[in-house]
């Protein structure tokens, strides 16, 4: 699984155009919406997690690139 994580995270990085050097402060989390139109961070993705398993098991939730 941290296979898939760590291909995912350096995509998202890439696409993002994140400094290399700079890749090491920021981290994938969950997020979202309240009610009330609020962002809620609700966990960083551990390592060994699949962003795609870990999101397509709450639709409610959105992957978030953020600085850890």
């Amino acid at each position: 699984m941290f296979h898939q994580y760590l291909l995912f995270f350096q995509r998202v990085c890439c696409e993002l155009e994140v400094p290399e050097e700079l890749v090491y402060y920021f981290g994938l989390f969950l997020m979202e919406r309240k009610d009330n139109g609020d962002f809620v961070i609700v966990r960083k993705l551990q390592d060994f997690e699949s962003p795609y398993i870990s999101q397509k098991n709450n639709t409610a939730r959105k992957l978030v690139l953020r600085k850890a």
